[in-house]
């Protein structure tokens, strides 16, 4: 079944057509989580401290990509290596305008473990799967990521934005390609920011390695 068959409880399409498609991974490495740090150009350097984006792995779906395929070239893109997607046995749709969630049943050979829109303007936003990964090997930040960062699985649940300095004293880690101000604000954005609402024992741990 194509994504485009997907629907909620009441028959409306989970994925909306007028929408950017994207994908994010949930992938853990030694009982972390990574994510990635976003790009420069969305970091806001003029106020004090300054503030940094993170985010999910993953990106924009292609034209005539399915979800997985877009799930397995953004994991190379960005960290570097193979990932090897974990269907999901359910999945979750989340509604960014109301907060809400449902339980949906996808009929697919890897279905994704959360599904959520994020409305921008009229008629414009994202609709995002996110798939749990396991990582062939060590990742390593690609040209396009300025770091990589390990949070605990509080560290991800936890609502109040800190300093990157002052999750690293508290049990994260950062692979950096390009320095990040430590005293920088690290705040959450599309997947890493849904992922707040859940606690540390709902999170999907992984083995990271195969």
């Amino acid at each position: 079944m194509g994504f485009r068959q997907w629907v909620d409880q009441q028959g409306r399409p989970l994925i909306r057509r007028s929408y950017e498609h994207g994908i994010g991974l949930i992938v853990t490495h030694e009982n972390r989580y990574l994510f990635t740090i976003g790009h420069e150009r969305f970091w806001t350097l003029s106020i004090d401290p300054p503030e940094v984006t993170y985010s999910a792995c993953g990106g924009h779906r292609e034209f005539g990509e399915s979800f997985p395929q877009c799930a397995q070239r953004e994991g190379s893109e960005e960290l570097g290596i193979e990932v090897e997607l974990i269907p999901s046995p359910e999945t979750v749709f989340y509604r960014f305008r109301t907060d809400d969630t449902e339980k949906v049943g996808i009929r697919d050979t890897c279905a994704p473990w959360l599904i959520y829109d994020m409305p921008v303007r009229r008629n414009f936003g994202y609709s995002v799967c996110v798939y749990p990964a396991r990582l062939s090997s060590t990742p390593f930040p690609s040209r396009e990521v300025p770091a990589l960062l390990y949070l605990t699985p509080q560290q991800v649940v936890d609502t109040i934005d800190r300093p990157l300095d002052e999750f690293l004293r508290s049990g994260a880690e950062i692979v950096e390609q390009r320095p990040v101000p430590r005293n920088a604000i690290i705040k959450p954005f599309g997947t890493a920011r849904i992922l707040k609402g859940y606690t540390s024992n709902q999170l999907p741990l992984i083995s990271s390695i195969t």
